[in-house]
Parts: C-alpha cells; sequence; structure tokens
C-alpha cells in the first residue's frame, strides 16, 4: 500500500480480514490507513463501521418498550464522539512517531460503547437467576 511501512499494511491486512471487509476494501479507489478508517469508523453505508451501527442501535433502542434509564444518553456519547471524525486527521503521526488521535479516539469510543452496554444491559435486560443446585451433591468413591 503507498505510504504505509510494511508493518502497518500488514496491521491494516489484518484489521481488514478481522472485520470481513477485505472485498469491500479492495473495490474502492481509496486505498491506505484514510481509506480503512473511512471504511470502519465513519461509512454510513457499511454494515461493519461503526456509525453505521450506531445508527442501527439507534433504530433499534426506538423500539424497545419501556423508559429509557439513560440509554439514549449513553448512545449520544458514541455517536457525538462519531460525528465529524475525519480519517485524515485520525491517521496523521504525531510528534512522537505515534497517532495518538487515532488511539485516544478508538480508546473513548471503546469505553462509551462499553458504558451504552452496560446501561442497556441495566435497564432493557432481565437480571439473570443465580444457578442452583439440582439436588444434594454426594461424593464418588465413598471414602
Amino acid at each position: 500500500r503507498p505510504g504505509l511501512s510494511a508493518a502497518d499494511g500488514l496491521v491494516l491486512e489484518s484489521v481488514l480480514i478481522t472485520a470481513e471487509s477485505v472485498i469491500t476494501y479492495r473495490r474502492r479507489q481509496n486505498t491506505g490507513l484514510n481509506a480503512v478508517l473511512e471504511l470502519l469508523i465513519s461509512d454510513p453505508d457499511n454494515p461493519r463501521s461503526i456509525t453505521y451501527q450506531a445508527d442501527r442501535l439507534r433504530q433499534d433502542v426506538a423500539h424497545v418498550p419501556g423508559p429509557d434509564g439513560g440509554v439514549l444518553t449513553a448512545l449520544v456519547a458514541v455517536e457525538r464522539r462519531l460525528a465529524g471524525l475525519r480519517p485524515a486527521d485520525l491517521a496523521r503521526i504525531g510528534p512522537d512517531g505515534t497517532r495518538v488521535r487515532l488511539r485516544r479516539t478508538l480508546t473513548g469510543l471503546g469505553q462509551d460503547l462499553t458504558r451504552f452496554a452496560d446501561v442497556l444491559e441495566g435497564t432493557r435486560f432481565a437480571p439473570g437467576v443465580p444457578p442452583r443446585p439440582l439436588g444434594p451433591v454426594a461424593a464418588i468413591g465413598g471414602g
């Protein structure tokens, strides 16, 4: 891939394989990290992008009966983080030789999505029943 080190190329290929997006990526005109970030983070038409999935979550949550319980607020945090993301900014290498913005954005998205999942679980799903033994437990071998 033009403009990428061999290691970056291998990482991108691995990410695309993991996201099952290699074929979609190869069909596009643009290549490189910006194109991968666009495809997997901000493409509203790619079912594997975070933006697409956040939109689907909003639609699905809207159809679930019951009180909001903070679910939409937690989802808005995800949507705010996604709003206005520019792959070129995320791909930029900082003075320390790393992609600080990309790391911060993905870490923040992970935290926001975890918070959303926790709120969703706590407000929309019944708590699990603790396991109970089926009967008395007998020692095998009688010693």
